[in-house]
């Protein structure tokens, strides 16, 4: 197996977390801190390093509903990249200021940004999702959340691509 750097993302973001391949023949990922405030950016990139460019920006948002800190996309069945934000949303006190954090939905092409589902500290919920999500074959949405839910040690949700159906699947 050889190793090969494909580019090198000098000054365009730090903290890449997830990368997917599109049908598209694109990859897709995410850096949590990078665009124009550092709050994170939604990435294209040839699979040969070339053609770079930023599919959506974080930092272009303000006030309450501003995520932050992209935890990786996925491309649903749909075509449309589903992802989390680990804030943004709802605050929860000094640890959660900026938010608990987002399941979101944006077009390739950067158009139609989304905001699913909003993270809360009730037991119902979850806080911080960590990861990115999976897609069953039914176009189901599955994650996890790192805090939150009845024993504050995070949950396993789903929910349907439109943001409904949102339900705990089990309590940590």
């Amino acid at each position: 197996v050889r190793y090969q750097v494909v580019t090198n993302f000098d000054h365009q973001g730090s903290n890449p977390t997830g990368l997917v391949q599109g049908r598209d023949g694109n990859l897709y990922g995410t850096f949590q801190e990078g665009g124009r405030r550092w709050e994170g950016v939604v990435f294209r990139v040839k699979p040969d390093g070339s053609a770079y460019s930023v599919v959506y920006d974080f930092g272009n948002e303000s006030g309450r509903e501003a995520a932050q800190w992209p935890q990786g996309v996925l491309e649903g069945k749909d075509g449309t990249l589903y992802g989390t934000t680990r804030l943004g949303g709802i605050p929860a006190g000094d640890e959660f200021a900026s938010g608990c954090g987002m399941v979101f939905k944006v077009n390739r092409d950067g158009s139609a940004y989304q905001v699913l589902h909003r993270f809360s500290p009730s037991p119902d919920n979850g806080v911080a999702p960590w990861a990115g999500l999976v897609e069953d074959s039914a176009g189901v949405l599955y994650g996890t959340t790192l805090e939150g839910g009845a024993h504050r040690g995070g949950v396993v949700f789903r929910m349907n691509r439109d943001g409904s159906g949102f339900t705990i699947l089990h309590h940590f």
